[in-house]
């Protein structure tokens, strides 16, 4: 997670960069929640992918991270019951 971001959430979801991963988090979350706007995939040359939504002003983001080689969710939103893991914090 970049140290600028502040989210209240953060959800592991898988522990190694995965396109896969990042395309079935990302479609479980625009399946599962209702008002979403969605910006475009940021992809940089390092291979890694951002995907942000917002739900009523509140920011989501899933990232696919290859720094840290995984996948995560950070989020102002509680998604336990839309990823089907828990928050670490």
């Amino acid at each position: 997670m970049r140290k600028k971001d502040k989210y209240r959430y953060l959800y592991p979801i898988y522990n190694q960069m995965s396109k896969k991963e990042f395309s079935k988090t990302c479609r479980k979350i625009q399946n599962g929640l209702k008002g979403l706007e969605r910006e475009e995939i940021i992809e940089d040359i390092g291979y890694s992918q951002i995907q942000i939504y917002y739900l009523e002003g509140q920011k989501i983001g899933v990232y696919n991270d290859e720094c840290i080689d995984a996948v995560y969710v950070c989020s102002d939103v509680e998604l336990s019951e839309v990823l089907g893991v828990n928050s670490i914090y």
